[in-house]
Formats: C-alpha cells, sequence, structure tokens
C-alpha cells in the first residue's frame, strides 16, 4: 500500500545520506588497511631512495608497528651508513635491550623510558619527532601519549643525512609489523593524538609537509608507491613478506 512504500522510500533515500535540505550526501569513504608488511628481522628492509636533506633538516615520522622480539638491538628505521653506525636511526631494546633509542651517529643519541609497545606484539602508533640540530629536543609519541626521555648525549656534531631504510640500519635489522609510514619535514607532535586516531589507522595524503607515505596496501611484489606526491617510491630488499595482520 501507499504507506508501506512511502516508508521504504524514506529508507532507501537515508541509506543514501538525504538530508532535509533535499541534497544527497555520499556516503564517507573508509580507509582500506588490509596489508603490512612483515620484517623477519635477519636480512630484509625496504630501501627508499631518498635522502634525509640537510644536516638540519628536523623530520617527524608517523607509523603503525607490532614487534614482540626483546632481544636488544632492532632498528625500525635509519637514515643511511657513516663507519657501520646509523647516521640516523631509530631502534627497539637498546641500551641493555630496554630503551628506544633515537642516535645521531656513533655518539650522540637520545633514550626514552622503557615501554611494553616495544615487544607486547600488539599494534601501537608511533610519533617521532627528530629535532636535528638539538637532540635534546626530539619527542616521542606512543598511542598517542608522549613518552619521558631518559637520557640525551650530545658529545657531537650532527652529519648530514642519508639515505632512508626501513627495517635495518648500518649493523643491525628488526623483526616486526610495519604499518602505514609518513615522514614529514618539520615538528608534527601536535599531531600525535590525531595520527593515533583512536587507535585506528587514518589516511594521510594531503597533509602539510608529507615527504614520503607508504599504506603498504599492495598486497604482493616488490616495490611500495609513495602516497606523498614525492615520488619516494620504495623497493623490497631479500623479501619482506605481505601480512593481513593491521592495527
Amino acid at each position: 500500500n501507499f504507506w508501506y512504500v512511502h516508508r521504504l522510500y524514506r529508507r532507501i533515500m537515508l541509506g543514501l545520506g538525504n538530508t532535509l535540505s533535499g541534497g544527497i550526501v555520499p556516503a564517507a569513504a573508509s580507509f582500506g588497511d588490509e596489508y603490512s608488511l612483515s620484517f623477519d628481522g635477519t636480512n630484509d628492509y625496504v630501501t627508499t631512495g631518498t635522502g634525509g636533506g640537510s644536516s638540519t633538516q628536523d623530520f617527524t615520522i608517523s607509523w603503525w608497528m607490532r614487534a614482540s622480539e626483546t632481544g636488544a638491538n632492532h632498528q625500525v628505521f635509519s637514515f643511511g651508513n657513516s663507519g657501520g653506525f646509523p647516521i640516523m636511526g631509530f631502534g627497539l631494546n637498546q641500551a641493555g635491550g630496554t630503551k628506544p633509542l633515537l642516535v645521531y651517529g656513533n655518539s650522540r643519541n637520545v633514550r626514552w623510558v622503557d615501554n611494553s609497545a616495544q615487544d607486547d606484539d600488539a599494534w601501537h602508533h608511533w610519533l617521532l619527532f627528530m629535532d636535528a640540530s638539538d637532540p635534546s629536543g626530539s619527542k616521542l609519541y606512543i598511542d598517542g601519549g608522549e613518552i619521558s626521555q631518559d637520557t640525551t648525549n650530545e658529545f657531537n656534531t650532527t652529519p648530514t643525512f642519508g639515505n632512508l631504510e626501513i627495517g635495518r640500519d648500518a649493523w643491525a635489522y628488526a623483526e616486526m609489523y610495519m604499518g602505514d609510514f609518513a615522514v614529514f619535514t618539520g615538528d608534527k607532535s601536535s599531531s600525535a593524538s590525531d595520527h593515533y586516531n583512536s587507535g585506528s589507522p587514518k589516511d594521510l595524503s594531503g597533509e602539510a609537509d608529507l615527504y614520503l607515505y607508504y599504506k603498504w596496501e599492495e598486497g604482493t611484489g616488490t616495490s611500495v608507491e609513495d602516497f606523498s606526491g614525492e615520488g619516494n617510491d620504495g623497493t623490497l630488499v631479500n623479501s619482506p613478506t605481505w601480512s593481513s595482520s593491521t592495527p
């Protein structure tokens, strides 16, 4: 009858996003997050082919990670190699196997207090601001909350950053799952909570100062697309594997 047809029509229109003003609002596009990249901690990594800019360039890196290895010295990413040390890099369970560590060459570094997110085999969002001229100004956030610094060592000058690699540095590799990985120029620490997004990855395309952005959504193959618009596509080396484990 008429009222049944009328109610059915209204349900259909509301499902399409019909508004009181008469316009139809398309449903919001969901952010696809079907894959991550799994690193075995032995010899696999991703090379990006991009350098890190000048010796005074600040960077912020935002990424999702799941790790369970409790042994020391697992390198999440690094910029370059100088005499067997990363020119700059970030690793897990450093300093006696307990603390996250940001290194600048072989002597300048920042350690943060121990955090279970390093090895609890659960997904967490990480955001690291790297202050190129003053390591003590670097900041680390996990799941939107700032982590306290433990120690800072500043008795060396900051070298020019080299090629960015994910999953290793000059002397160690990481065993982990890596989710969306984004590099920004400048200090984006004020965006830590926004990027954590209550535990749900969000699309960072189009954000200001985006320098490199891997969504890891290829699911197959040996290359990854950079969605920053800067053309910094990556290459998988020694077969990191695609995984359906995601945040």
